[in-house]
C-alpha cells in the first residue's frame, strides 16, 4: 500500500469556497467518465461475488443501460484533496460492473455522514441524466 498525500475531502469541505468545489467535481466527473469507458459483460463486483448473486443480479436490473466499471462509493470521505485538486480515491472494495446509472443512485442516495451542500455538486461530478436514469431499476 502506497502513501498518498492530501486530505479526506469530509474533512476540508466546509473550509472550500466554490471555486476548489467546482474544480474538485469536475475532475471527479473525469475520473469517473474514464472508469465507464471500461465496459462489463456481467453485473457484479470485480472478483465477480458469488455465483447466486450474479445469478439474481441478471433478473434485479433491466439490460438497457450499459454495464460500465464503477467505483461504487464515491463520497467525500473516500476523496483525498489538496491544493484544491483530488490526489486520490480510496476504498475500492465495492468497485465492479454495473449499470451506468448505479454510482449515482447509490451516492444520491446514501451518506453515510452528510456533507453541507455535497449533493448540489453530484450533477456535477455524474452525468447530467443519471438522476433520470436512476429510477431505470424499478422499470
Amino acid at each position: 500500500m502506497d502513501y498518498m498525500s492530501g486530505k479526506r475531502l469530509d474533512e476540508v469541505w466546509d473550509i472550500l469556497d466554490s471555486s476548489p468545489k467546482v474544480s474538485i467535481a469536475d475532475e471527479l466527473h473525469s475520473y469517473i467518465n474514464q472508469l465507464r469507458d471500461l465496459k462489463g459483460e456481467y453485473i457484479g463486483a470485480v472478483d465477480r461475488g458469488k455465483a447466486i448473486l450474479r445469478h439474481y443480479a441478471k433478473y434485479a436490473f433491466t439490460d438497457n443501460h450499459d454495464i460500465v466499471f464503477t467505483h461504487s462509493d464515491i463520497a467525500p470521505r473516500n476523496i483525498l484533496v489538496e491544493g484544491g485538486h483530488v490526489t486520490a480515491i480510496l476504498d475500492w472494495e465495492d468497485a465492479g460492473w454495473y449499470p451506468a446509472y448505479w454510482e449515482y443512485y447509490t451516492r444520491a442516495l446514501r451518506q453515510l455522514k452528510p456533507v453541507p451542500d455535497w449533493p448540489e455538486y453530484l450533477p456535477v461530478i455524474f452525468l447530467p441524466n443519471m438522476r433520470e436514469n436512476m429510477w431505470a431499476w424499478a422499470s
